[in-house]
Formats: structure tokens, C-alpha cells, sequence
């Protein structure tokens, strides 16, 4: 009885991972048949353009008293210096009275928060679409998981009851009887074996090219490419005004929670793969990643409080001075 038992075990583990991919940072020539592909193309229409506009005029102003700074709270300065705007702000605080503030300085204020809202939007939308990507494709993966249940089930239950007939045929037509438990054995075996393998998660290899990727310039610290509004990633890699870890860092600590989810035997060529251009990934890869970028969205969607903090500071500015005192 053991050694039926250990057989089929052994039957549903080469069942399990026979066609195991192994994640690598070159996809293949020739994809396997039984591959998925992430076609990079599909959210090329969702992709934020890194004109350099932003960089243009995203130049930090000259510096001003420390007694103007100091009447900016200093959550609201590390925001206007992080936008490149401290300098129209801290003239307009500085002003005695509504009329001698100057029209010019309050158009270009709002005229630049209104520029960053939508360059931070651009990138939220670029996020959340490549996010939905691999959402759909671990939907694809769990469909032939379920399919995969169903077909194996099936053969499970069939070639346990050829087993049985197949037996019972044997024995009318009179053979050895020691055929008779061996069809049993075989029977029995080879059907435990397909019924734990319907159990087994499939791990179908998916090739995935992203050479654009918003996950590297978090790593690095830099953006050579542009792929972050600079005001966003400014807001990203500086500390807080009541000092601390960055945002940047609380990213990076909680990728580090979700890779430790893998088997430490595949983390250093896993971490290849998620921060450089792709390759071949598995199913559990794939929504490592598509949870990174949860986390993305959620550290992207905070620089949106601090920015919607800095709109109604410079609205109270605008209307009246006193009320911009911290």
C-alpha cells in the first residue's frame, strides 16, 4: 500500500512540474507553444510622453528670506520646492496687501499646479493601465488553471473506471488471476496521479518585454530617461519635511515584503527580470510584479494629497495673507 502510494505521489509530481518554465532574463527564440505573451504594445497608447517640457520650466527660483520661509508650513515648502515653485509662493506670502500682488506671479502659481496635476494623472493613468495589463494576463493564466482542473479530473475519473472494467474482463475471460490486481494497481495509480496533478497550480512560461520600465528609476534613484514627471519623483526621493525615510525608501521596503513571498533560490534572477527589460516569467512572477505596481500607485496616488495640501494653501494665499500664516 505504501509503495502504491509513494508511486502516485511521485506520478503527480512529475505531473506538477513537468512543464515548470524557468524564468530567465532572455526570452526565447521560439516561444513554447504552451506560452503566454504580453504584448508590450497593447498600453503603448496609455504611455506618459516624456516631452522635457516639464524640465524647461521646472527651474528653481532664487532663494528668499528665511523669515518668508518660515511663515510656509514646512509640508507645504517641501512640496513647492519639489513642484519648482517655493519662489512665486514666497512672493506672494511676502505680499503686504491683495493689491500689490503682482497678477503674473498668481497665473504662473496656478498655472504650474494645474501642469503638475496632469503630468502626476498622466503618470497615475500610464501605472494604473500597465497594472490592468497584467491583470487581464493572470486572468488568462487562471483560465487554463481551471481548464487544466477540469481535463485532468476527467482523465482522473476515466482511466480509474477502464482500470475497473478492464479488470473485471480480465478476470471473465478466465486469465491468471495476479493480472487482475495488477490492471488494479496500474489503474489506480496512474488515476491518482492525473487527479493530484489537477491540483497542481499550472506554471505557464509568459514572455514579457519591458523595456520601458517604471519600476528601474525607483531602484537606481535616477531617471535618466524622463519617465517620471520631475516634480513626481522629486516628491518620491526627498524626505519629508519632519525628516525620516522617503517615499522612495517606504517603496522599496515594501517591494522587499512582496519579493519575499519567492523562494530565495530564484529572488536575485527574479529581481533581474522586474527591474530591467523582462523575459520569461512565471505565473507567480507575473503578479509579483502586478502587485509592485499596487504599491507604485499607491505611494503615486499620496503625492496627490500633498499636491491637493499645496492648492488650497496657495487659494488661501491668493485671497487672503494672514490666513497662509502656519
Amino acid at each position: 500500500m505504501k509503495q502504491r502510494l509513494s508511486l502516485a505521489l511521485a506520478i503527480g509530481s512529475m505531473l506538477a512540474t513537468a512543464c515548470a518554465p524557468t524564468i530567465s532574463t532572455r526570452p526565447p527564440s521560439r516561444p513554447p507553444r504552451n506560452s503566454l505573451e504580453i504584448d508590450p504594445t497593447e498600453t503603448r497608447h496609455c504611455l506618459r510622453l516624456a516631452t522635457g517640457f516639464e524640465e524647461d520650466r521646472d527651474v528653481v527660483g532664487p532663494a528668499r528670506p528665511t523669515a518668508t520661509e518660515s511663515r510656509i508650513p514646512p509640508g507645504i515648502l517641501r512640496t513647492a520646492r519639489a513642484a519648482g515653485i517655493e519662489h512665486v509662493l514666497e512672493i506672494l506670502v511676502a505680499d503686504a496687501t491683495p493689491g500689490e500682488r503682482s497678477v503674473e506671479k498668481r497665473l504662473e502659481l496656478f498655472t504650474r499646479l494645474s501642469s503638475l496635476e496632469i503630468q502626476l494623472g498622466a503618470l497615475l493613468f500610464e501605472a494604473d493601465c500597465v497594472g490592468d495589463q497584467m491583470e487581464a494576463a493572470i486572468a488568462k493564466l487562471d483560465d487554463r488553471q481551471r481548464r487544466q482542473e477540469i481535463s485532468l479530473a476527467a482523465a482522473s475519473i476515466i482511466l480509474g473506471a477502464a482500470a475497473a472494467i478492464g479488470g473485471g474482463l480480465y478476470e471473465i475471460r478466465g486469465h491468471a488471476a495476479i493480472g487482475i490486481p495488477v490492471i488494479g494497481i496500474v489503474g489506480g495509480v496512474a488515476a491518482a496521479g492525473l487527479g493530484i496533478g489537477a491540483f497542481a497550480r499550472a506554471r505557464v512560461p509568459v514572455t514579457y518585454r519591458h523595456p520601458r520600465n517604471l519600476l528601474r528609476p525607483i531602484l537606481s534613484a535616477e531617471d535618466p530617461d524622463g519617465l517620471y514627471p520631475r516634480f513626481v519623483f522629486r516628491m518620491l526621493t526627498e524626505p519629508p519635511a519632519d525628516g525620516g525615510a522617503s517615499p522612495r525608501d517606504a517603496l522599496l521596503e515594501d517591494w522587499r515584503h512582496i519579493l519575499a513571498d519567492l523562494p530565495e533560490s530564484r529572488r536575485a534572477i527574479a529581481e533581474q527580470i522586474l527591474y530591467g527589460n523582462g523575459g520569461v516569467y512565471d505565473t507567480d512572477l507575473v503578479a509579483t510584479r502586478e502587485q509592485m505596481f499596487d504599491a507604485l500607485e499607491s505611494h503615486l496616488h499620496s503625492i496627490e494629497r500633498e499636491l491637493e495640501l499645496l492648492y488650497r494653501y496657495a487659494d488661501r494665499v491668493i485671497a487672503e495673507p494672514s490666513t497662509a500664516e502656519p
